[in-house]
């Protein structure tokens, strides 16, 4: 599934924005362990940083991709069951992305 971005300009049309970032998290929802696949027009320098759901910044992470297409892993697993925010950053933009933590999910997702 491919997810395009637009933007309203000042003549009222709407133009393509390449975000220059797409990533997905799975599980979803997870145990506080998750996998991030991430596609970077330019690889370099990139921030995760997740959000609670009111808004407050519970993880930052800073790491540095060597390809435009890989995996990272997180375990989060000291957070509390809920909805959270994840946001990739890099020189590109940006892409927020929801994922639900779910403590109560073991590794075989029972």
């Amino acid at each position: 599934m491919t997810l395009n971005y637009f933007r309203l300009s000042s003549d009222n049309s709407l133009q393509l924005v390449d975000q220059g970032i797409r990533f997905s998290v799975y599980p979803n929802p997870n145990n506080g362990t998750f996998t991030v696949s991430y596609n970077l027009k330019n690889p370099g320098p990139t921030t995760v940083r997740v959000y609670s759901i009111t808004g407050a910044l519970v993880f930052s992470d800073n790491f540095y991709p060597a390809a435009e297409n890989g995996t990272r892993v997180f375990d989060l697993k000291n957070m509390s069951s809920g909805l959270y925010i994840i946001e990739l950053v890099n020189s590109e933009g940006k892409m927020k992305r929801k994922f639900y933590l779910d403590s109560g999910i073991t590794k075989d997702g029972i």
